[in-house]
């Protein structure tokens, strides 16, 4: 059935200005007459008939029996019950069938998701909500691991409302979540809270200085990739090679990144300095530019213009190509 064929809701009738200062009249004796009623409420008598007839109609009034052209009133709980009554029998019995329904449905879902031939294998998610919660429905469901990096947009930060549902039932049935951060996370105090909550929950967290763009592998059946601007949304990838991609990807950057529990002493945070020097220096050798490298260690350009004036200053290079060039002499490439 179309779903402009379909019946709309039970319209009931409703007491309007007539009805009521009839009733408003009547409810004052035992019975009255439409004569009585014309005088009392001075209106006429047709008025008064049409305001009797809705009452009627509503079962707020009723004729005397044996009294000609004489009525009244029915208590309002009564006469509501008597209208309604039926109607709130159909609706019982319209929930149960939307209870059926409902189950029948649930039911489906098991093979809806146990289908591997016709599934989209990308699929584009609007907006950084949608990508939450695509997240908190692929993590609740995942029973061997989570792999996050450079989780900004599906992870949010470590506010009130951490830890997020999904992420402690995760751990808390023992499955794996590895997460990784750019080198720049140690100095960013929203990545480090994060990492500080996600540590004892069982997470293990790593840092190293050129990660991949920020996605997330659930299982190895699913990614969720999001877009560079987070307003835009993102993908959701259901195809087993581009999710296994990904996660040989990460796996990759995982055996080269260091341990990273929010916390960092001053001796760490140099090491950590030096590090992201050589990461910006081996892109520069590779030709890269400011903002690409900016983007790639997940650092602000003008820090990365400020490391390379640095990296300059200690080659005793006057430029970039010049620093490549003393840089592979040292043996860095």
């Amino acid at each position: 059935m179309d779903a402009s064929d379909a019946p709309g809701p039970t319209r009931l009738p409703s007491l309007g200005t007539g009805g009521l200062l009839v009733y408003t009249h009547a409810v004052q004796r035992e019975a009255v007459s439409v004569t009585e009623l014309s005088g009392r409420a001075g209106l006429p008598e047709r008025s008064v008939r049409d305001g009797i007839a809705e009452l009627l109609g509503l079962g707020l009034l009723e004729a005397v029996p044996g009294a000609s052209d004489r009525y009244r009133v029915i208590p309002p709980q009564t006469a509501r019950d008597l209208l309604l009554g039926p109607v709130v029998r159909e609706i019982d019995q319209l929930r149960d069938e939307v209870d059926r329904v409902r189950a029948e449905f649930d039911d489906l879902l098991p093979l809806y998701e146990s289908r591997t031939d016709w599934v989209r294998p990308v699929v584009r998610l609007p907006g950084p909500e949608s990508l939450r919660r695509s997240a908190a429905e692929l993590g609740s469901q995942a029973r061997s691991e989570v792999l996050l990096c450079r989780p900004a947009v599906l992870l949010g930060t470590a506010d009130t409302a951490w830890p997020l549902p999904w992420v402690s039932q995760l751990l808390a049935r023992e499955a794996e979540m590895r997460v990784l951060y750019p080198y720049a996370a140690r100095f960013t105090p929203a990545a480090g809270a994060l990492a500080e909550q996600l540590t004892p929950l069982g997470a293990v967290v790593r840092t190293l200085p050129n990660t991949l763009p920020e996605f997330a592998a659930f299982d190895q059946r699913a990614a969720l990739i999001p877009h560079q601007d987070p307003a835009v949304g993102g993908l959701l990838v259901r195809d087993p090679a581009l999710v296994a991609f990904l996660a040989d990807l990460f796996d990759r950057d995982w055996g080269l990144a260091t341990p990273f529990d929010g916390g960092a002493s001053r001796p760490e945070l140099s090491e950590v300095t030096e590090e992201l020097k050589v990461a910006i220096l081996r892109a520069l050798i590779a030709g890269g530019k400011d903002r690409e490298i900016a983007q790639q260690l997940g650092i602000s350009e003008r820090t990365c213009q400020r490391h390379i004036a640095d990296i300059l200053d200690r080659l005793g290079a006057r430029t970039r190509m010049q620093a490549g060039y003393l840089a592979h002499q040292h043996g860095i490439r």
